[in-house]
């Protein structure tokens, strides 16, 4: 994996107890093996919890994962009262799994488009083969969705609705807009549900539509896009991974 540098590179002095600056307690989840298994529903900043895997779902609220779980610091004191706990459990791979986690480009909760791009190179195969370490964990709050309002969200609220980011109006933005440059070309086409149509917020259906990748077969304009990035950025077909999506966005219009 490549290095990827980071604002909170120096939570990874003291990974365990770190303090994270969007206030959230916990967030990464590992199993009793010590694998790392995704996380809750905040993303990756914040202290370890460790619990089950069959009571892990990727996305689960804060409260029930420490309903099911405990603080890794915690863990470790209970551990050492229970031998087959002990015996099986890998303590120090955790410890640097989690000091590790800074340097993900995703730790932030945003991933720009030559994040996405690096990451896909640095992992080939990872949508064939996804792993949580391979995903990568994006926050909904930090996207621009450009012109995208609730009006096109036909369903209405409480429901599902399918939209285009990958849209004229919103291409021509992406120009002078950074941050809808790297949403559009993640997502493209994607599933929004309406939260609440007064405050325009929105979540991001995880499905299909959400894999990162470059594979041709949608629209001709996405296709034209995709042969470009394939022929300048070295990407093909083995140049995929998984993106889960959490929290809230909010539309501008």
């Amino acid at each position: 994996m490549g290095q990827y540098s980071s604002p909170y590179l120096g939570m990874g002095n003291n990974p365990i107890s770190g303090v994270d600056p969007d206030g959230a307690e916990y967030n990464p989840v590992y199993g009793l093996n010590s694998e790392f298994l995704g996380t809750t529903e905040s993303g990756l900043q914040g202290e370890a919890i460790v619990m089950a895997a069959s009571d892990f779902k990727q996305g689960m609220s804060d409260k029930l994962a420490m309903e099911k779980g405990m603080y890794f610091s915690d863990f470790v004191h209970v551990a050492y009262l229970f031998k087959f706990v002990k015996k099986n459990f890998n303590f120090s791979k955790i410890f640097y799994h989690h000091g590790s986690l800074p340097l993900r480009p995703d730790y932030d909760g945003f991933v720009t488009k030559n994040e996405g791009i690096r990451w896909a190179l640095d992992h080939p195969n990872a949508l064939a083969n996804p792993t949580p370490d391979n995903t990568l964990y994006i926050n909904s709050a930090l996207l621009d969705f450009g012109n995208i309002s609730v009006s096109d969200l036909a369903n209405g609220e409480g429901e599902v609705s399918p939209v285009n980011l990958l849209n004229f109006g919103n291409m021509r933005r992406q120009i002078v807009n950074p941050t809808l440059k790297s949403t559009i070309y993640a997502l493209g086409r994607v599933n929004l549900f309406l939260v609440h149509a007064e405050t325009r917020e929105v979540k991001i259906v995880n499905d299909a539509a959400t894999d990162y990748d470059w594979n041709t077969g949608g629209s001709w304009i996405r296709n034209k896009l995709i042969l470009n990035e394939r022929r300048d950025k070295g990407l093909n077909d083995s140049h995929g991974f998984k993106v889960y999506y959490y929290g809230i966005g909010r539309l501008r219009y």
